[in-house]
């Protein structure tokens, strides 16, 4: 099998994982060997709390597991950095915290070391105002260091990734389960349009008829999806036949496609490509070439720790020092916590307070829970 062979082949697993599953584990293993890695993980994290949790996950201890995220995730210093990564721009531990710093901290000789991790690429997938969904690969001494071909092999990936982890979660919050897909798929906000490789619709569930009754931003004409933003449905006729062409042939495109303005509302959509649905759908949704997401534009909303930065124009570590002071307590705590010397810690303090114009820690832990509800300035 030829790379680009290759590389299409797992595309069309992450995607048949959005309607199954359980296929993740499986597909995380061939995500993370083709990155570069020993381990992988899909797992969520809230900044604000220090709290996360696994989705799915492959070559990694479950002792180790648990240990994160009851007590290591709160000593993380890699946590604020990977959350306020752009999403989808795969990034490393050395973009996050000086190497040499992060060999020197509780969590690298604690955690990492034993299970002999030497580095880690990070990908957010997702993110609210307060979680971030994010892809791990976890690599060791053989692989080496994160460089340019890494982060290449992973960005190959990143598109699809996040397109089906974003469709995975809408099926699953709508409860589709086996052979109940259709009456699920009619519980969905979203609109999803079943269509042929030509865009031909095989089924649509009832969000989908009501919005193409309203007109507004697409329609259903002589049984053919259309957009009305003649720039939308002429992306959508481009994804499609590329997707026709091979899940390789997709690219990074149809991963948001808007499709324009309603009644205040931005609306987007996903186009799913299907390659192997199995048992789960009736004979008509099996012969589909791909499904239609149509929605209103999600809230990339920033997290709280990114709006803290933005408005004091604090750097990376400044930033890791704030949430630590709010975390884990006083300097001596902190310092032993991040491996660095308590004179560090007191500089970046320093700059801290002057930035922020506070003089108190308890002054630092109130700033930061102020920023705690959606509504504060």
């Amino acid at each position: 099998m030829s790379e680009t062979q290759a590389v299409a082949t797992l595309i069309g697993d992450i995607y048949d994982a959005a309607l199954n599953p359980g296929l993740w584990d499986s597909v995380l293993r061939k995500v993370a060997t083709f990155i570069g890695g020993t381990g992988g993980s899909l797992f969520r994290r809230d900044t604000a709390s220090k709290t996360g949790g696994t989705l799915y996950d492959f070559g990694i201890n479950d002792q180790f597991k648990l240990s994160y995220f009851t007590t290591y995730i709160k000593i993380d210093p890699t946590l604020v950095g990977y959350n306020l990564a752009p999403i989808g721009e795969p990034i490393s531990t050395n973009d996050v915290i000086p190497y040499s710093d992060f060999v020197q901290t509780r969590f690298y000789k604690e955690w990492a070391v034993p299970q002999g991790w030497l580095d880690s690429l990070g990908v957010v997938l997702d993110r609210t105002a307060t979680t971030s969904i994010l892809l791990g690969v976890m690599r060791n001494k053989t692989h080496g260091m994160v460089d340019q071909a890494t982060r290449g092999r992973a960005r190959l990936l990143v598109p699809h990734l996040r397109r089906s982890i974003l469709i995975g979660g809408q099926l699953e919050a709508s409860g589709a389960k086996g052979e109940d897909l259709s009456k699920a798929l009619d519980r969905l906000s979203a609109a999803a349009v079943f269509v042929d490789s030509l865009g031909r619709v095989l089924h649509t569930n009832l969000a989908g008829r009501e919005l193409s009754n309203r007109g507004a931003v697409m329609q259903v004409r002589e049984g053919m999806l259309s957009f009305v933003k003649l720039e939308a449905d002429t992306e959508f006729r481009s994804t499609l036949a590329a997707s026709a062409n091979g899940t390789h042939a997709l690219g990074s495109r149809g991963i948001a496609i808007p499709l324009g303005n309603n009644d205040g509302h931005d609306f987007i959509a996903h186009v799913l490509p299907l390659t192997t649905m199995g048992k789960r759908t009736a004979a008509h949704i099996y012969k589909a070439s791909a499904v239609v997401f149509i929605q209103r534009a999600g809230n990339d909303a920033p997290s709280q720790p990114a709006l803290i930065a933005r408005k004091y124009k604090l750097t990376p570590t400044e930033l890791r020092v704030l949430i630590a002071i709010v975390e884990i307590g006083g300097v001596p705590e902190i310092a032993l916590s991040l491996g660095v010397a308590e004179t560090t810690v007191k500089s970046h303090l320093a700059s801290v307070f002057a930035k922020t114009g506070k003089t108190r820690q308890v002054d630092l832990a109130k700033l930061v829970a102020s920023y705690a509800s959606p509504v504060s300035g």
